[in-house]
């Protein structure tokens, strides 16, 4: 078990970098908050594709590489599984708010406030962090019944069943989030900012086409993360 324990440690130069680069993603992330805080109040400060280009691409310059040092060596670590799902999200949204923000840049002055709130408030961080939670501890459930396993038959078929089950789960449950935030975002722009229907159209498309992207994404991924779990269950008896 020790053996097992030193093979999976970090050293603490490791450890020292992932922190630095989680500080700097805040730090970045805290800076884009502010800017916009200003430029919805100041007009002299634009709002515009470029900006949002480059607000979102430099927090994920540091909180790209952050998770992938976060992600744990041990192949059976639940862990894996919070990380990439968080991973897959931010690069998601993060990556294509130059394109979203664009689309739904109707009235600068007032979308800019309305894109604060959306994505970089409650859009990846909160409704982000409540979506990603939820099906961690579920996968933990999961994880609490893979330790209980006996020889039990049908228990070995229940937690594989659901072990094959959670990344198709986690794909639908983000194509729903995002038919959520994008309906969210559609009230919004037509009662706040008096948005054409043409203009909400495309930020919902724009929307769930980042829902379609990421389930797919997360379907994949994900299956091949919880493949050393499937190879440890014991193998079906034949009757």
């Amino acid at each position: 078990m020790e053996a097992k324990t030193n093979r999976y440690q970090t050293s603490p130069t490791y450890r020292l970098a992932r922190a630095l680069l989680f500080v700097f993603a805040g730090l970045t992330w805290i800076s884009a908050i502010l800017y916009l805080t200003l430029a919805r109040e100041n007009i002299n400060l634009p709002i515009n594709s470029k900006i949002f280009a480059f607000l979102s691409l430099s927090i994920l310059l540091f909180l790209i590489p952050a998770l992938a040092y976060a992600i744990p060596k041990d192949p059976l670590s639940p862990r894996r599984i919070l990380v990439v799902l968080w991973m897959i999200v931010t690069s998601l949204f993060w990556i294509f708010a130059p394109l979203y923000e664009h689309l739904a840049l109707y009235i600068p002055a007032r979308a800019g406030k309305i894109l604060l709130m959306n994505n970089y408030i409650w859009e990846v961080p909160v409704a982000g962090s409540i979506f990603i939670f939820a099906l961690y501890y579920y996968f933990l459930a999961i994880m609490r019944n893979f330790q209980k396993i006996d020889e039990k038959q049908a228990r070995i078929a229940r937690v594989r069943k659901q072990l094959l089950f959670f990344p198709l789960i986690c794909g639908l449950g983000f194509i729903l989030i995002s038919f959520v935030g994008a309906i969210t975002g559609l009230i919004i722009a037509f009662v706040q900012i008096n948005a054409p229907f043409s203009e909400i159209t495309k930020g919902f498309v724009n929307v769930m086409t980042l829902g379609l992207l990421g389930a797919i994404f997360m379907f994949f991924i994900l299956g091949e993360i919880v493949q050393p779990w499937l190879k440890k269950l014991p193998s079906p008896k034949n009757s």
